[in-house]
């Protein structure tokens, strides 16, 4: 899977921190660029406390498309130690182009990097029946493309009490009933504080989910989550990565999941200027 977009049905349930260590994840892999595709919040501008001038307009200057690309592109040797991908930030001015070059800039890094992580805000029918957000201006056409093939996924995040389940539930329904192919559709359970008692196992979840999308696993807030926030972490060491991430990261390379024992050193490739 060359894409991947890290979406859900509602706030507060760790699309951006999931999509930074499934990033971090990949980079061990190959190549791997995180576009903070939330135009509006740009959550992972402000988690790397970017500067104005790292900004998605940077896609309009230079030479052929690949130096505008190498251009707009933060690597790793901007962002914290340990970090293995390169971050593309959003525009630092909004208006009705920015769609359009979010979409081509994603079209571009398709050829540079083996894997585009795609960080973007919730959605719900509404939203993905609009051609003028993200949900149905760029995510949808891309899934629609891809999801079947597998050069194009969304890992998403469902919430498991009130609003976050209802909403999910009813976001990934609309997502189906768009044409995209579960096949292409990832879902991590997020475990919120007082659903610990849930039953999240797979059995469950392969059932609630059926014709819907593929059950990744279940991510719970831990003090490593909290340890991850609190220090600007650009994900999770290598030998503590969570069993949902382990899942979610051989599901976008195609294989089948092989929990590490020992730490891999990263391959950081496709960078370097």
């Amino acid at each position: 899977m060359k894409v991947v977009f890290s979406s859900g049905g509602s706030g507060g349930i760790a699309k951006s921190s999931g999509a930074r260590s499934l990033a971090q994840h990949l980079s061990r892999f190959g190549g791997t660029v995180l576009v903070d595709g939330n135009l509006t919040q740009q959550s992972q501008r402000e988690y790397f406390g970017l500067a104005d001038d790292d900004c998605l307009e940077n896609m309009l200057v230079g030479g052929d498309a690949r130096e505008r690309t190498m251009n707009a592109i933060v690597t790793p040797d901007r962002l914290p130690d340990g970090t293995g991908y390169a971050v593309l930030p959003g525009p630092i001015s909004y208006n009705s182009k920015s769609l359009d070059l979010l979409g081509r800039s994603i079209g571009e890094l398709v050829g540079l990097a083996d894997f585009v992580v795609v960080d973007t805000d919730r959605f719900d029918a509404e939203a993905l029946a609009d051609n003028m957000t993200v949900a149905g201006g760029v995510m949808l056409p891309w899934l629609l493309h891809g999801s079947e093939t597998g050069s194009c996924g969304v890992v998403f995040r469902l919430g498991l009490l009130g609003s976050s389940l209802n909403d999910g539930r009813n976001a990934l329904e609309a997502l189906v009933g768009a044409g995209v192919s579960p096949n292409g559709i990832g879902v991590v359970a997020t475990v919120q504080p007082g659903a610990e008692s849930l039953d999240t196992s797979p059995e469950q979840w392969r059932s609630r989910l059926e014709g819907l999308g593929r059950y990744l696993g279940s991510d719970r807030w831990t003090p490593a989550n909290g340890r991850l926030l609190a220090e600007r972490k650009p994900g999770y060491p290598d030998d503590h990565e969570p069993a949902w991430l382990i899942h979610a990261g051989a599901w976008v390379r195609g294989v089948k999941p092989k929990p590490r024992t020992r730490p891999r050193p990263s391959a950081k490739r496709g960078w370097r200027r």
